[in-house]
């Protein structure tokens, strides 16, 4: 008769001796401590990527912040003249605009229009409203103003009364109303995506004289940021 043999008592005696449980632990052991030093890798991976982004985002916040305070600061010093003219006892008209384009043209890079309008009879006592505004051209045949003669063709200048009636206008009447500098939305013009600073400016009695409104390039801004987030890519918007 042929004896059975049951193989399956060596496969647990060799389970349960004593190399096999070092064997095992050890394994263990190892598992654990590859798996500890994955996590932990890919923490600093995580932890070094959080810094790349937060890095670049600040750099990117501090030249957008650049071009914005430039923006304020031509602005404020636009009014101050003005204020000045003003005082001094200036009425033309001519004279203002003057004053307009030579500011127009000493511009902060992405700005890319300025313009000055009266409440009435401010500045230009025979004259109830007038609105000196010039802009760099877009180069589309319909955009709004007429081009300056050689050398300054590339610029054009607009009547914003003629053009756009801007007593009516809230870039005119809400800078008016709450006395403080304002910005607007984003907004599409001729091509490109701008915003505005409308800026009230003030005699010494600060009665109000008219409101300043000076136009920054946002598609221009948005290309200042046009590099990937993290090395391996990425994007940045605004």
């Amino acid at each position: 008769m042929t004896k059975l043999v049951d193989l399956a008592q060596p496969r647990l005696r060799l389970l349960h001796s004593v190399g096999a449980k070092l064997f095992f632990s050890v394994l263990g052991a190892t598992l654990v401590a590859l798996g500890s030093v994955s996590y932990l890798f890919y923490r600093a991976l995580e932890n070094r990527a959080k810094d790349e982004m937060i890095s670049r985002l600040h750099t990117q916040v501090g030249r957008v912040e650049e071009q914005i305070t430039q923006a304020e600061a031509y602005t404020i010093a636009f009014g101050v003249a003005l204020q000045q003219m003003k005082a001094l006892g200036i009425t033309d008209a001519e004279a203002y605009k003057q004053t307009t384009f030579e500011f127009f043209q000493k511009r902060p890079h992405l700005t890319m229009a300025i313009g000055a309008g009266q409440t009435p009879y401010q500045l230009v006592p025979d004259r109830q409203w007038i609105w000196h505004y010039f802009s760099a051209d877009q180069e589309l045949p319909t955009t709004v103003g007429n081009l300056l003669p050689p050398p300054n063709h590339h610029t054009r200048y607009t009547e914003l009364l003629t053009a756009d009636n801007y007593p009516t206008q809230d870039y005119y009447l809400t800078p008016t109303t709450s006395g403080k500098g304002v910005w607007t939305e984003p907004y599409f013009w001729y091509g490109v995506t701008m915003t505005s600073l409308m800026y009230p400016f003030y005699d010494n009695q600060q009665e109000i004289l008219g409101v300043i409104g000076t136009d920054i390039n946002v598609t221009a801004i948005g290309k200042l940021t046009d590099i990937p987030v993290l090395s391996q890519g990425g994007y940045f918007a605004i």
